[in-house]
């Protein structure tokens, strides 16, 4: 091999064992390494543009790039990022452009080659969900109490409607499918999952989970309201309704293991465990795309929430009054304000 050759690779695994947020194993380094392709940006060189084919994932290996959309708050990364993943995942058009900053070195790799190496490396793309799943949290934990999650409620006959579910196979299937992390999971994935699953029921006020108690287990809500409380630094508190997984795509971190979950309403859940998943996602390759699309939508609405918080934020501190002055001791502030 010659020594560019030798150079080269040895930047890419690199960046894949130091920089990558997932590192993989030799083996998979060693395939992404052979497809990646090297490419330099320029600063204001547009990478990709909003609107065009979500043909390929970047690795931003040294520089500033920024992500700009026509309704959203801009985005930026530095050197250690992947972008592009998201619209990947999602399988639609690219919804940002990527403009370089600064002078941008970037490792590039197509679409296709990235999920066939999350298709033939089942353990990886497990791993890639772990990590995924824990940067959900630690993001959900910048934006406050309410963790960026909206307010969920039922209505009088919703509540009732909560309390004769039984939790059956038809009922656990409803509540999968409508769940965003299994939209676009197949049926046969579903079921496999359904029939896995343990049903459990709650009445109102009941704890359904103390801090320790989830362990690799994740939660769908088939029916009623539960509410979930993190009582460390930093607090956050939130619900989860029919189809939704507690806690979000954070659920899949183990993440849970911190909150005290209780249900709001009679309810209905059904208790999958991380090796269901794994287990089923070895047959059901579909299964892994569902979820890293929707931890992808989730990763999206969290980032463009916390952008508009932090605009907002710096918009009320630039249009504030400033301080009054402090009367001292022996003048009476009602003199100065005269």
């Amino acid at each position: 091999m010659a020594e560019i050759d030798r150079a080269t690779r040895v930047k890419r695994e690199l960046f894949l064992r130091v920089l990558m947020p997932t590192r993989p194993p030799p083996a998979i380094a060693r395939q992404l390494v052979s497809v990646m392709k090297d490419s330099v940006a320029e600063p204001g060189e547009i990478i990709y543009e909003q609107g065009t084919e979500s043909d390929a994932i970047f690795f931003v290996i040294d520089g500033e790039v920024e992500l700009t959309s026509d309704s959203e708050e801009p985005w930026r990364f530095q050197g250690g990022s992947i972008i592009g993943v998201i619209d990947v995942n999602l399988q639609r058009p690219r919804s940002r452009t990527a403009t370089a900053l600064t002078r941008t070195d970037l490792l590039v790799i197509k679409r296709e080659e990235w999920l066939e190496i999350f298709e033939d490396n089942l353990e990886y793309a497990s791993q890639v969900r772990q990590v995924q799943a824990s940067a959900v949290h630690a993001l959900r934990q910048e934006l406050g109490a309410d963790g960026g999650f909206e307010p969920k409620s039922l209505s009088p006959e919703e509540a009732l409607e909560a309390a004769v579910v039984e939790g059956t196979m038809v009922e656990r299937l409803v509540a999968l499918r409508s769940s965003v992390h299994f939209q676009s999971a197949s049926v046969q994935a579903l079921a496999e999952l359904a029939a896995r699953g343990e049903t459990v029921r709650v009445s109102r006020g009941d704890i359904v989970l103390r801090p320790g108690g989830a362990g690799r287990g994740i939660y769908f809500v088939v029916a009623g309201i539960v509410e979930v409380e993190r009582r460390v630094a930093p607090e956050i508190h939130a619900a989860f309704g029919p189809g939704e997984l507690v806690l979000g795509g954070a659920g899949l971190s183990g993440d849970l293991n911190e909150y005290v979950v209780v249900a709001r309403t009679d309810a209905t859940l059904l208790r999958l465990t991380v090796a269901d998943l794994d287990d089923v996602s070895e047959d059901h390759f579909d299964l892994t795309r569902s979820f890293l699309r929707a931890m992808g939508l989730e990763r999206e609405q969290i980032m463009n929430l916390r952008a508009r918080r932090q605009r907002d934020r710096a918009r009320s501190v630039s249009v504030a009054p400033p301080p009054a002055e402090v009367a001292g001791p022996e003048e009476p502030a009602a003199k100065r304000a005269g």
